[in-house]
């Protein structure tokens, strides 16, 4: 069946052990591999491999972006796509960009934007409407709402101790657990990249 993995093994990085039966280990995670014929077929270069782990988490950075440009309605150009992978990405992901110029834009956009609004509403009490509105625990829930915690991107990428989503490891600890303060200003770098294009 299409579901079923045709070899199953230990995850591990050397490829004399990938192949070995299942059975002949001990119980623990297990990782579908190539089968043996498909690399007499296609013959792969084992230390090359972390260079395609790393090229597929780029691509599901992209995707996450591209996924999100849509759900939010904004139009996928690849500059915005873009835009919205960097505005997605922590400091603390060590990736080439981050978002926090998008983030001190996005900041002050929106506080320039709601100030005018508050202001035209012609409400008394419009300094404490307007930091409600801005507050990082109104942006958190604006963007909790949108689930933008799940696309975020906050620990570094390390192709050596990549696992595929699929590992139960993973499922108990899913990227982009954050705090409020990081969903709020992903929501922030959002609106800098919107500004932005």
């Amino acid at each position: 069946s299409p579901n079923t993995s045709l070899v199953e093994a230990y995850k591990t990085f050397h490829p004399r052990t990938a192949l070995f039966p299942y059975s002949s280990k001990a119980q623990g995670y297990v990782n579908p591999f190539f089968p043996p014929e498909v690399l007499v077929a296609y013959p792969l270069d084992f230390r090359r491999l972390a260079r395609a782990v790393t090229l597929i988490h780029r691509a599901k950075g992209f995707h996450g972006a591209s996924s999100l440009a849509n759900e939010i309605q904004l139009t996928r150009t690849p500059n915005v796509v873009d835009l919205v992978r960097q505005a997605l990405t922590h400091p603390n992901a060590d990736d080439v960009d981050h978002y926090q110029r998008l983030e001190l834009l996005g900041d002050a956009v929106l506080k320039v934007a709601v100030s005018r609004l508050v202001v035209e509403e012609k409400d008394e009490d419009w300094e404490s409407r307007r930091s409600a509105i801005v507050s990082n625990a109104n942006l958190k829930a604006k963007g909790r709402a949108k689930g933008l915690s799940r696309y975020a991107h906050i620990t570094p990428f390390h192709p050596r101790s990549h696992q595929p989503p699929f590992f139960m490891r993973h499922a108990s600890a899913p990227e982009g657990e954050g705090g409020e303060k990081l969903v709020a200003d992903v929501v922030e770098a959002l609106v800098g990249a919107c500004y932005v294009d």
